[in-house]
């Protein structure tokens, strides 16, 4: 029984040469995936902002 019109490795290719095409394609991505990313980047940002503050202070007192 073929309930497929194209074979499933040819519609993999299709779909990544699609968000190839689209330039990551952000109309098709998952709203919490999205959270995600700029949840993570945000803390990241933090991160490095914090521990410079760390880095800073630690060589104004010496």
């Amino acid at each position: 029984m073929q309930d497929r019109l194209v074979p499933p490795d040819e519609e993999a290719a299709y779909w990544v040469e699609y968000v190839m095409r689209h330039k990551g394609a952000p109309h098709i991505m998952s709203p919490t995936l999205i959270f995600y990313i700029l949840y993570h980047k945000f803390r990241i940002r933090l991160f490095y902002i914090i521990d410079v503050y760390f880095i800073s202070y630690k060589s104004l007192i010496r």
